[in-house]
């Protein structure tokens, strides 16, 4: 016999899977497909009448307009579902979803907004102790300083943020931060800075 909660783990599952496979195929810059995965996630969500996953598939959905350089729409997306997470106290989806929005504020030329969202992104990543989300703040805020032409304080976060990644072997994102590091170094600054993290 097929229970109710059976049913309902068999579509928690799902959904799960669902967002799992959206982070591989952007990762893959396979936009059009993770695009299709993430409204089947959201059509779970939504037939389970959970608002939570909605919103988080809805901050997914949002993710991939970014990928796709369809910023209006993101930013449509990541506004619906930071006001559902800031109403609820969830300063993890808060913080990932303003991180989104200050990547597109980056994109815009609209510095000292993104500079904003991402120095509150990393003072709330401490307090979390979150290594990764501070990681990727510093990450930010040095892509941010870099295109300021403040190139000292982009290198200041770089090297932080580098840290951060290190301690937990992240090898994408320290591949990132390097690919960060590289132009301030080598235009701005001499290249043993780059390495005395």
């Amino acid at each position: 016999i097929i229970t109710l909660s059976d049913k309902l783990n068999d579509k928690e599952n799902s959904y799960n899977i669902l967002l799992k496979k959206v982070e591989i195929l952007n990762n893959i810059s396979k936009w059009d497909e993770a695009k299709k995965e993430v409204e089947k996630a959201m059509k779970i969500a939504k037939g389970m009448k959970n608002k939570f996953k909605e919103m988080v598939a809805l901050k997914n959905i949002a993710e991939v307009y970014y990928y796709k350089n369809e910023f209006d729409k993101s930013l449509t997306k990541y506004n619906r579902s930071l006001i559902y997470f800031q109403s609820t106290s969830d300063i993890k989806n808060t913080l990932v979803t303003k991180g989104g929005i200050g990547k597109i504020c980056l994109i815009q030329g609209k510095y000292d907004k993104a500079l904003l969202i991402f120095t509150e992104q990393y003072k709330h990543s401490i307090k979390m102790k979150d290594v990764k989300e501070t990681g990727t703040a510093l990450y930010n805020l040095g892509i941010t300083f870099r295109r300021k032409g403040e190139y000292k304080e982009a290198l200041k976060c770089f090297k932080k943020g580098l840290k951060y990644f290190l301690s937990i072997k992240d090898k994408k994102n320290i591949a990132a931060i390097q690919n960060g590091l590289a132009p301030v170094s080598y235009t701005h600054l001499t290249l043993p800075t780059i390495y005395s993290v």
